[in-house]
Order: structure tokens, then C-alpha cells, then sequence
């Protein structure tokens, strides 16, 4: 070889390792969705295939390639089919990469095999070819424990590094016993007591063992390989239920059977904001379960004040993209229910770049004729004219909150006259609709009584007995109610002009001679050890502090919603007309008349609701009064709630649509009461 030859080759090798060293983190990501399990092993058919594309079009949404999303299916993923697609992707993988791994599909415990678990089993994945009961000479190899799942996972941190990331998405129950909602597509994941292995009934409890130990535990797993100190990357993992709770699925907006993790997630990634954390992410995620799984607890554990994704994320516009034109007056959008768009918005067209579409006069408009999970068909009234699509972007002008309604079937009664007048006192309501398929609500007989119930999980909203007076008026109250608390719990309004968000400040303190004092300022780190979110008991005592993350000072409200429906207001406070509560752009201050002092029944997951608007808003006197009497500063949002409260034999507020520009924000903040 010559020598210039010999300097080229060193050149091309000595180039070849800068690009190993420098080369750009990757995107990467495993989904596991495993729902039709062989017949012969007890594990019913559920509908994991249906959450492929929420996650993958959730992560597309945020920079993953497809050449980088893995998909493992059914016969695909045994045991061994999961181990070696986890290695792969160890192998694959590289220093400073972001991966997500998601699993669907059924979870269950099973008897722990080292010693390491205090109640002595194992949380596992099921994978195809596992067992759902005991058979003679089984040991639980087909089932991938959590212990093996976290050396796996622990190998995976180890190779990408301190700079990258692992999120852990799991869609599956991890015990317990249960049965299938009223829904058929509606099931369990799970549903199976543990799997108790006889020959493993002599293994020992180790000592050192917590008793407070829950959960996967994946982010203690410990590294198999000598000297990696702090060169593993962050790990956080959501799991759709805790330890000990059945995973229930929900149905998408098409009415097809999907895990409620799974949704909640392709609706929260439609709506990141940057700089974000996967604990702020929870709390989105866990509000949106808290409509559609509220029997269902989300967990978290990990690392969970890392900015998702190391702050790379890439922030949802506030526009949409053509797919394509489908005629003269028609186009499709790539933008869905995922994204909060029904049937009936409004949308503007802009030519692409317009940096806001506010208070410009869009070319033309179009209403939405039909809504997906993920695409829309938008019809305009003449010719658009469109023939190149990326010369257009769209800015949504009107939301239409007629289609927002809840659905509600009534089962067949004994007293048909009681059914029929239950039946027409429900039509016309404000979010409410009476229909057959997909409803959200249903109202049956049981023994003596009269039941409202939810229809994905039959979950008892309401117990009703009859009485000679009162029944309709109870049915319809409990309904409205609960689509009123569904419809403001799901309102998400997003102006990055106007936002405020809030936290909670744990006090000891006391009113005296009517003013309030402050004894002593409390460590509210005490309220998240064991749980991200935390529980409230009638013990406890908070002030409120209010934070201004827009760009401009902002009117605020903050409503209360119990876990059974009810709405109550927190600001402004009683007497105060809601011009008080404006804060500044980048303030923060605590609220001074407002002390929140001891959480009692119901118990459960709760909301604080906090709306952000321009222009003053007070929601109280509608909630005060239930809507009867009031009249409103001619604010949106006002007339949204008072139209909330109305029914057919009052004066009627047609509330058809609200102009987004004019929305304001809302921010949510989660929390349980507990005993």
C-alpha cells in the first residue's frame, strides 16, 4: 500500500469514528400489542391492535420515524419473541437516543420466583404463550416478570446513556379479579386471580424488602454490569392501572374498543407544550383517564422532573395541514377527534406561514362535515380552488359544542310510562342525546331501584329508588350532571396569550377575628412520596398559588369537580364579582381569601378546573344557582356553562359554537381524597 493510499484509509477510518461519536440521537420505539392469545391458555380476545395507531401516530407526531417504531404482535410476541425484540433494540440502539416502549395487552401477577417481592408475586407481562391458570409443571417461563423486564430495561439505559431517555408505557392490568362492561367491545385487560406455582411456595420473602414496594419497581432495578455509575439514562414508567387494579378499555370516537392509557396518551401528545415534564404529562394523561377509566388509579415512577423527550419536543401547532383534496368543495385534513375537532367547527384557511390567524380574515371557511381519530373532512360553501396543499394551512375559527354531547340509552323498564317520561324529559338537554349505539350512559332497572351507569365499565353513577314524586327529576339531574363534569373536565382551550396554571401550598392556619392567619407553611414533598398524585384527607389545609405562564395578564377562575359530578366554585371567592383575580404576566402570587381547609366525601379522584380568559369571567353565580337567574358578562365561557345548565322547560342559551380566538386557556390540577 502507498503511503497516501495508507493516509486516506486512516482519514476514512478516523472519519467513520467521529460520525459513531457525533452522530445525532435517535427517536426510537417498541410497541408490543398482544390481544389474541391462543385459545387453550384462558385469556380472552381484547382489542390491543386498535392502540397501534394511537401510538404510532402520537409518536410520528413528536419525530419518530417509521423506520425506527418497532411493532411486535400476537404469535410474535412469546416469551422469546419479546426478549429478542427488547435486545435488538438494546443492540440497535445508541448513545443520547429517546425510546418509548408501549405494551398492550394483558397483565397479571404471578408467584414471585427470587425472594424479592413482599406480598410474594411478581407483576408480569403476558405474553402470548403464557398461561392464564396453573398447569402441572409450569414455573412461569413463558410469563416475562418484572424482574427480567427490568434487567432488560436496565441494559437499554446503560447502552444509551445518562443523555438519553427510556419511557415505558403499559397498557395491562397487574391483578385481580373482574368482569367485562356492558359495551362488547368494552374488556378487561386481565381479569384473572394470580397464578399461584405450588413449586414455589417454599421462596422466602428477603428481609431488606419494603413493604411499601409496588408497582414494576423498574426504576430501582439495579445494573448487572460493575462501574456504570451515573451513565444510565433517566427511566419513567406509566403504567394505565395500579398494582392491585383491573385496566379497563374505553371506546374511541368510532366506537371501537381501545386501552384507556393508550387513548389518553394519543390525546395528551396532541397537545404538548414545550418544556414540559413527565410529571406535568401525567397529570394531562391522568385527567383525561379520570373521564374515561375513573375506577382506574394511573401510576408513575421513574425520573419524573426530566423535560420529555430532553426538551426536544416538538410542540403541537396550532394549525392543521391538508392531506389531500377530495373535490371541488371538499378537502381532508390531518387533524381529528384526537385533536378536540367535531363535526360542525369552524376552520379558516390561510396561506402556509401565517404566524396567527387571529383577527385576520381567513380566504375562506369550511365547517367540518366529518370527524376521526385523526383526519377530518372540511366542506366549504363554493370552489376552494386549492391545487397545491402545501400552500394552505388551516386555523380552527368556531368550536360547535351541540356535537359535544353525551350519549345515553335507557334499557327497557317495567313501567314503560316511566321509561317514556325519563325518555322525553332527556330529549333536548344541553349535551345530553338519547341514542342506541356507543352510549356513554345507561339507565337500567336493578331489583328496585333504578341505576345510572357508565357503559364502558358499568361503573354505578347513581342509585335511585323510586318514590311517588322525584324519579324523573332525580334521573335527569344525575345525568345532566354528569355530562356537565364530562364536558368540563374534556374542555381543553388553548391561548398561549392566556394561561395560568396553579399549585397547592400545604399551611397550617386559622381564621380569627374573620381574617385568615397563617401559622406555619408545610413541605408539600410529603404528599408525593409514594404517588404523583397526591391524596387529600379532611386533615388538610392548602392556599393557592396562582402562576402566569402566558404572554399577556389574565382573568382567572377555579371550579371544583367531585368525583361524583358535582360542581362547586373555589374563585372567585363568595362576594368578589371576579375583577379582583387578574394576574400579571410572569407573576405568581398565593390567593389571600381563599383557603381550602380539609377534603371530606366523596371520595376519589378530583379536578380543580382553572379558566383563563382576556376579559373578566365569574362562573359562580351559574354554578351557585344552577344556571337559573343569571346572566352572564357576555364572556364565552360564561355562556358555555349557564347553556350547560339549561333543559326544556326554561329559557334556552343556544350556545352553537364559541370563536377559538376568544377561548382563553383551561389548566387542570389532580388530586384524591382519601379517608
Amino acid at each position: 500500500m502507498s503511503k497516501l493510499s495508507f493516509f486516506f484509509s486512516i482519514l476514512f477510518f478516523l472519519y467513520i469514528g467521529l460520525v459513531q461519536v457525533y452522530a445525532e440521537p435517535v427517536k426510537r420505539a417498541l410497541i408490543i400489542a398482544i390481544g389474541d392469545y391462543p385459545d387453550s391458555l384462558g385469556w380472552s380476545t381484547i382489542n390491543s391492535k386498535n392502540d397501534i395507531p394511537l401510538i404510532e401516530r402520537a409518536l410520528e407526531g413528536q419525530g419518530f420515524e417509521e423506520e425506527n417504531i418497532t411493532i411486535i404482535t400476537d404469535r410474535q410476541a412469546t416469551k422469546e419473541g419479546v426478549v429478542n425484540a427488547m435486545n435488538t433494540l438494546i443492540r440497535e440502539s445508541g448513545k443520547g437516543d429517546i425510546v418509548v416502549i408501549h405494551y398492550s395487552g394483558h397483565g397479571q401477577q404471578i408467584s414471585d420466583n427470587n425472594g424479592d417481592e413482599i406480598d410474594r408475586l411478581d407483576e408480569t407481562i403476558v405474553c402470548w404463550d403464557a398461561p392464564a391458570y396453573y398447569m402441572e409443571g409450569y414455573t412461569g417461563n413463558r410469563h416475562l416478570r418484572d424482574d427480567e423486564f427490568g434487567d432488560l430495561i436496565a441494559s437499554l439505559r446503560l447502552k444509551i446513556g445518562n443523555e438519553g431517555q427510556v419511557l415505558v408505557f403499559m397498557d395491562s392490568c397487574h391483578s385481580g379479579t373482574g368482569t367485562r362492561g356492558e359495551t362488547p367491545a368494552v374488556k378487561v385487560r386481565g381479569g384473572v386471580d394470580p397464578l399461584i406455582i405450588p413449586e414455589l411456595a417454599s421462596v422466602t420473602t428477603q428481609g431488606n424488602i419494603e413493604e411499601t414496594e409496588k408497582g414494576f419497581g423498574m426504576s430501582e432495578t439495579p445494573v448487572r454490569t460493575r462501574g456504570a455509575g451515573n451513565t444510565m439514562a433517566p427511566m419513567i414508567l406509566f403504567a394505565g392501572a395500579s398494582f392491585n387494579e383491573l385496566n379497563y378499555e374505553t371506546l374511541d370516537d368510532q366506537g371501537n374498543g381501545v386501552g384507556s392509557l393508550s387513548y389518553s396518551i394519543a390525546k395528551v401528545f396532541a397537545e404538548m407544550e414545550e418544556g414540559m415534564t413527565y410529571r406535568s404529562l401525567f397529570n394531562k394523561i391522568h385527567s383525561s383517564m379520570s373521564t374515561v377509566a375513573p375506577r382506574q388509579t394511573p401510576m408513575l415512577e421513574g425520573d419524573l422532573d426530566f423535560e420529555i423527550f430532553n426538551g426536544a419536543l416538538i410542540e403541537q401547532e396550532e394549525y392543521f395541514t391538508i392531506d389531500r383534496v377530495l373535490n371541488a368543495t371538499e378537502i381532508r385534513i390531518n387533524g381529528g377527534t384526537i385533536m378536540n375537532l367535531v363535526a360542525g367547527d369552524i376552520l379558516g384557511l390561510y396561506p402556509s406561514g401565517t404566524a396567527s390567524a387571529t383577527g385576520i380574515e381567513p380566504i375562506m371557511q369550511g365547517a367540518i362535515s366529518r370527524a376521526e381519530g385523526y383526519v377530518s373532512i372540511v366542506q366549504f360553501d363554493n370552489s376552494h380552488g386549492i391545487s397545491n396543499i402545501l400552500d394552505y394551512w388551516l386555523f380552527l375559527k368556531e368550536q360547535n359544542f351541540e356535537n359535544r354531547k353525551i350519549g345515553v340509552r335507557i334499557n327497557p323498564f317495567k313501567d314503560k310510562n316511566l321509561e317514556q317520561s325519563i325518555h322525553e324529559e332527556l330529549t333536548g338537554l344541553s349535551l345530553i342525546k338519547n341514542t342506541e349505539d356507543y352510549p356513554d350512559l345507561i339507565i337500567d332497572e336493578s331489583g328496585k331501584a333504578i341505576v345510572i351507569k357508565t357503559a364502558a365499565e358499568d361503573l354505578v353513577f347513581e342509585k335511585i329508588i323510586p318514590s311517588a314524586e322525584g324519579t324523573i327529576d332525580q334521573c335527569v339531574n344525575a345525568v345532566k350532571r354528569y355530562a356537565q363534569a364530562k364536558f368540563i373536565k374534556e374542555l381543553k382551550l388553548e391561548d398561549e396569550n392566556y394561561r395560568v396554571e396553579i399549585r397547592f401550598i400545604p399551611v397550617k392556619a386559622k381564621y380569627e377575628g374573620g381574617r385568615l392567619q397563617i401559622i406555619d407553611t408545610l413541605d408539600f414533598s410529603e404528599y408525593l412520596k409514594d404517588d404523583p398524585v397526591p391524596t387529600f384527607t379532611e386533615k388538610d389545609q392548602f392556599l393557592i398559588e396562582v402562576i402566569n405562564t402566558g404572554n399577556r395578564s389574565a382573568y382567572f377562575n377555579i371550579i371544583d369537580i367531585q368525583p361524583d359530578g358535582y360542581i362547586n366554585p373555589v374563585v372567585p371567592a363568595p362576594g368578589k364579582d371576579g375583577k379582583e383575580y387578574q394576574i400579571k404576566k410572569g407573576q405568581n402570587y398565593i390567593i389571600p381569601d381563599v383557603l381550602l381547609d380539609g377534603f371530606f366525601e366523596p371520595y376519589g379522584t378530583e379536578v380543580f378546573k382553572v379558566f383563563a380568559s382576556k376579559d373578566p369571567i365569574n362562573l359562580s353565580p351559574i354554578i351557585n344557582s344552577r344556571g337559573v337567574g343569571t346572566r352572564g358578562s357576555g364572556n364565552s365561557l360564561e355562556a358555555i356553562l349557564q347553556d350547560t345548565y339549561q333543559n326544556t322547560r326554561g329559557p334556552k342559551v343556544k350556545v352553537s359554537s364559541m370563536p377559538a380566538e376568544s377561548s382563553g386557556s383551561t389548566f387542570e390540577y389532580i388530586f384524591k381524597i382519601g379517608r
